[in-house]
């Protein structure tokens, strides 16, 4: 977590910041001890480390929908065969009852996608904020 994330995280738990967005396993361990309350979340569904918090879609905002996710890449030119390989051996790893019940203790749903669903949610996410960032007249170094 950066110092940026741990200021406001301690800002939020002293009462400095009424609202704030945190992300992450801390942000789910202070809302458990009752240190901080988390209103809502962003993905599509519920988190299943915590069911009793309602998306912002089910509150009434259904244009706040946003997630983030890990992914592997690798050189354009690698043979297909070499990408099911790694996929397979990937999948089977964070499908795992170890590595499913250690991700979602930080905060983390796992899911384990296929290379094909993988560029699907790349090229939706792109399509989704490539407008917004050259909006923003972001340019990247």
């Amino acid at each position: 977590m950066s110092s940026g994330c741990r200021s406001a995280e301690g800002g939020s738990r002293r009462g400095h910041h009424p609202l704030r967005y945190l992300s992450g396993f801390r942000s789910h361990r202070l809302h458990r001890a009752g240190r901080i309350r988390i209103l809502a979340t962003s993905g599509g569904k519920r988190l299943s480390q915590l069911p009793e918090v309602a998306t912002f879609a089910e509150q009434g905002f259904p244009h706040i929908v946003a997630s983030g996710w890990v992914g592997i890449f690798a050189p354009a030119d690698t043979p297909r065969p070499i990408i099911d390989e790694w996929s397979a051996a990937l999948v089977t790893t964070v499908r795992s009852a170890a590595s499913q019940q250690r991700l979602i203790n930080l905060g983390v749903e796992p899911t384990g996608t296929s290379p094909d669903e993988f560029a699907a949610i790349v090229e939706a996410d792109v399509a989704r904020w490539a407008p917004i960032i050259k909006l923003s007249g972001f340019q990247a170094e």
